[in-house]
């Protein structure tokens, strides 16, 4: 008998893709991958058609929504598909956008303009190859095209009341982001839309962490903080949702009321998540103040604190993406461009002892094990702009893209 020859595995590509963004889910993927990811401004691109994390066509989030981009490996491309997406059809398909077209004028735009770069956000600080990108880019912003740069770290020392009352940028992001996804208690959003569906390890520990009793969490944070683990205990700490005497009898009544009912429990009030919101609000219109006063037209960042890891990371990662975190919280138009740098062999580590205290912890020496090895992995970075400046955001991006190495 013949044997039967058996067929090849084919690679199969395509030049343009669509995903969405509410945390990173464009731009991460496209920053570990080597390619280029673009996270418009909500209010720029519509909602109709899309299934929102609780299986309806419209996201029930109103503040960090989860908004549609492209992802390829040309700038180019990411341009053509947004002409589409800002575009007159898509007004009509959608009421509520704001009828701005793609503007050329902004994209063709030779004015000089002002960037700033942030390498440490004070929350978790980037490897050796992602800082090394930075500031490669941003000499590459200064000495080539011409334009004035600015440390936004030094910025931000004079200008603490950006992220007040915490103590970074990169904690005012984390912390408000946990704040608001998980609003609704027990990530019973996440739970639903899984209709059944195992959920991944990678979501266990902060699926474990969302069902901690309320009464509870001040004593595990305390916990936690006192086994190193700052971060998380703070997370925690500002999940303890404080009620007051009449609040706690309405809740008493209405558990018992409700006693023999299937009553979810674990999220806050209406009352708590409006002052979410407004929180969020009141950070962005000072965030934005702070770039108008400055005259910043621009940023320039990482993506990701470090380069793509084994999958099994993932179970650790999920206090260590302020990086990407920001621009959702702040609802920018960021573009994830790369790669710009590669992971040099004596790259190939994280010296957790050289961290500041709150940050060595148990992800940060996991990280130190996952470095080993890496070397030859891509790391690109991100520019961002206020919202509504995606031409803005693009112009740069094709300046840079002498940069990009190209495999």
């Amino acid at each position: 008998k013949k044997k039967k020859k058996k067929k090849k595995a084919k690679l199969v590509w395509a030049p343009i893709a669509i995903g969405t963004d509410i945390g990173g889910s464009l731009r991460s993927p496209a920053n570990f991958c080597g390619i280029m990811a673009h996270k418009c401004s909500s209010k720029r691109v519509m909602g109709a058609g899309k299934e929102g994390i609780s299986g309806g066509n419209y996201w029930g989030k109103p503040t960090v929504k989860g908004v549609v981009g492209p992802l390829s490996r040309y700038v180019d491309d990411l341009v053509a598909v947004m002409k589409v997406l800002y575009s007159p059809q898509g007004f009509e398909l959608d009421p509520h956008l704001p009828p701005i077209v793609f503007r050329d004028e902004i994209y063709n735009s030779t004015k000089k303009l002002k960037v700033a770069y942030l390498i440490n956000d004070g929350y978790f600080t980037p490897v050796a190859t992602v800082q090394r990108a930075v500031k490669e880019t941003i000499a590459y912003v200064k000495n080539e095209l011409k334009y004035e740069v600015v440390n936004l770290e030094e910025v931000l020392l004079r200008r603490q009341e950006v992220f007040e009352p915490y103590s970074s940028l990169g904690e005012i992001a984390t912390m408000k982001y946990f704040e608001y996804a998980g609003a609704p208690g027990n990530m019973s959003d996440y739970i639903d839309a899984l209709k059944g569906e195992y959920l991944m390890p990678g979501f266990s520990e902060t699926y474990k962490g969302s069902l901690i009793p309320n009464f509870l969490r001040p004593l595990i944070s305390k916990i936690l903080y006192l086994n190193g683990e700052e971060k998380k205990a703070k997370i925690v700490a500002e999940s303890y949702v404080r009620f007051s005497n009449e609040e706690k009898k309405k809740k008493k009544k209405y558990k018992n009321k409700n006693k023999n009912k299937n009553v979810r429990r674990g999220g806050v009030s209406v009352k708590k998540e409006r002052q979410i919101n407004y929180d969020i609000d009141q950070f962005r219109y000072r965030f934005w103040q702070m770039m108008n006063e400055e005259n910043i037209d621009l940023i320039i960042s990482p993506v990701n604190a470090f380069p793509a890891l084994p999958i099994h990371f993932s179970s650790h990662f999920l206090n260590c993406l302020s990086h990407q975190m920001l621009q959702n919280v702040l609802d920018t138009a960021s573009c994830a461009i790369g790669p710009v740098a590669f992971v040099r062999e004596n790259e190939a580590c994280y010296s957790v002892a050289d961290l500041p205290r709150f940050e060595q912890n148990r992800s940060t020496r996991i990280l130190a094990e996952y470095m080993k090895g890496l070397q030859g992995m891509p790391v690109g970075l991100q520019v961002w702009g206020k919202p509504f400046d995606d031409e803005l955001v693009f112009r740069l991006c094709k300046e840079l893209e002498n940069i990009v190495q190209k495999y």
